[in-house]
């Protein structure tokens, strides 16, 4: 009876062996992977631009180093190991930008950064589709034209038939379709729902990018969205995710300025006047929240409508873009605000505010990502902040136009501008208001003064900041952060300090106040200055009319 026992134990041992074996054979390309991927890491860095070759979905599980860089298979059909790199997204949390995510791993899009000896060309064009079982209108268009001109590649059989693993316990990447078929000679599909084309004619990729959240829309020139909103469906965090690439071509000409140091000179479109709209505290939070998405839908066609109908030279964005922890992507909710200005070509600046932070993001970053953003002028400021843009008139006479860090002194940058001083007009835009916003006893005001905050500034020259800009021939300045405030009122030296109001719709303000944008027009022909409001509720009217400067 022992021996019996001792028979059928030694075959089961032999067995279990057998399968052992088998499994690290058939399985050694996926367990190869996971042992990379936990005990070493690739020298690539996560992609932020650069051409490429493939994009793939991948699997990073709980136990590998990290997920900015893999290990993964060249192709489904490949057991050759190359570095992937995801792509780049400047949040703290990775898993509010994964694609999926499970108990034991989260995927995320990944690229394999091209090189010359590749014997392949670059991408050219990608398209990803909500479904793996859909093909995206893109593709199917490329088709249709393929067949219009009797192109006979489109008729074409391209079967790719994908290498499967025996055992595949370990979860190695697959692709959904076991045979895979080209359209035509340029679109391949890797799997996953997403597509790559390749031309030798054609310019290549070179950036892709990730926002999270709704309402968001690329009008960058040279970008286009390869899906827009795609549900993730990830429980609690349910924020669409829209990717959207670069491709590599000539810059706008009205992105082509002249930069100097914290300084830069804008073009006068109106020949003999300057406008400048004034746009503040949004307040976006790019959520999935249904009243923060129809409220940040209402704003951004109020600022776009209102562009198109004052056609302003510049926009001045004075602070509280963000709504400071309750804003997930810091990028979406400042792409969502510029949008119309990048479509519409017009030069836009920002003086951050007290809001304009984020839980997932450094200030840095987010300074960093102005920066970067096309006809933004913020790429030319100083190391604290501060900007100055100069226009002349045909008639020889000088504009220029500050834009301030509030949380930064302004001596030491205005007396690197000395010759500023003698510049005809001069007005000034920051977020915080100065200790002459408070004055005492009877003072001249147009418009409504319902709120003083106690935000008190930490800057030692705030006390001799008014004299400090009268000094310079400032004839007024303009802030933001006090929602219930739209009004003008004249400080000593007949210098105007003004309110833009708040332009977002749905944030907190005094009751009767409705969403506004304050107006500057610089007539050189009559030397005025003049500021008007429009409000949300009537577009069409501007009201409380002033002048701010008239030349004796």
């Amino acid at each position: 009876m022992k021996l019996r026992f001792r028979r059928i134990a030694r075959t089961l041992i032999r067995v279990a062996i057998l399968l052992v074996v088998l499994f690290l054979y058939f399985g050694r390309s996926s367990f190869i992977i996971h042992v990379k991927n936990t005990f070493y890491e690739p020298v690539t860095e996560e992609y932020r631009y650069g051409l490429i070759d493939d994009v793939r979905i991948i699997r990073c599980y709980r136990w590998y180093r990290q997920c900015g860089t893999l290990f993964a298979e060249q192709s489904v059909s490949s057991d050759n190991l190359v570095s992937w790199s995801r792509i780049s997204k400047n949040l703290t949390d990775e898993s509010l930008y994964s694609i999926e995510s499970t108990v034991f791993y989260v995927t995320f899009l990944y690229v394999h950064q091209w090189e010359p000896s590749s014997g392949k060309n670059p991408i050219t064009e990608l398209a990803i589709s909500r479904h793996s079982s859909l093909i995206p209108i893109q593709v199917t268009q490329d088709v249709q034209k393929l067949i219009k001109i009797s192109d006979s590649s489109v008729f074409h059989d391209h079967t790719h038939r994908q290498k499967k693993n025996f055992l595949n316990i370990f979860g190695g990447e697959q692709s959904d379709l076991d045979i895979v078929h080209s359209l035509g000679e340029d679109w391949q599909y890797n799997g996953g729902g997403i597509w790559c084309k390749r031309r030798a004619d054609e310019n290549p990729i070179i950036s892709l990018e990730i926002y999270l959240g709704s309402g968001f829309h690329e009008s960058r020139p040279n970008w286009k969205e390869v899906i827009h909103e795609y549900d993730r469906r990830l429980g609690s965090r349910k924020l669409p995710l829209s990717v959207t690439r670069e491709i590599s071509g000539p810059k706008e000409k009205a992105d082509q300025w002249d930069y100097n140091y914290a300084s830069i000179s804008l073009n006068v479109r109106h020949g003999d006047s300057f406008k400048i709209l004034q746009v503040s505290d949004v307040h976006f939070r790019c959520s999935d929240e249904t009243a923060a998405v129809l409220n940040e839908f209402q704003t951004k066609h109020f600022i776009s409508d209102v562009i198109t109908r004052e056609w302003p030279d510049l926009v001045v964005i004075t602070g509280d873009v963000l709504d400071g922890e309750n804003s997930l992507d810091y990028q979406t909710c400042i792409m969502k605000l510029v949008q119309p200005m990048i479509r519409l070509k017009i030069p836009y600046v920002f003086s951050l505010g007290t809001s304009d932070y984020s839980r997932f993001a450094t200030d840095s970053q987010i300074r960093d990502f102005l920066s970067n953003l096309p006809f933004c002028i913020n790429k030319a400021s100083s190391s604290d902040g501060h900007i100055a843009m100069t226009a002349s008139f045909k008639t020889g006479a000088d504009v220029v136009i500050y834009a301030f860090d509030s949380f930064q002194p302004i001596k030491p940058f205005l007396e690197e501008h000395v010759a500023y001083k003698h510049y005809k007009y001069a007005l000034a835009f920051r977020h915080l208001p100065i200790p002459e916003y408070r004055p005492e006893g009877m003072f001249p005001i147009i418009g409504q003064y319902n709120e003083q905050s106690n935000y008190k500034s930490k800057l030692e020259e705030e006390e001799m900041m008014h004299k400090l800009l009268r000094s310079f021939n400032v004839k007024a300045m303009s802030c933001g952060h006090e929602h219930s405030n739209d009004c003008c009122l004249q400080s000593p030296g007949d210098m105007w300090l003004c309110y833009a109001g708040s332009t977002g719709v749905g944030i907190d303000r005094a009751n009767g106040m409705e969403p506004s944008v304050r107006l500057f027009k610089i007539d050189d022909v009559h030397g005025l200055i003049t500021s008007w409001k429009r409000n949300f509720r009537m577009i069409d009217s501007v009201s409380d009319y002033q002048y701010i400067f008239q030349e004796k």
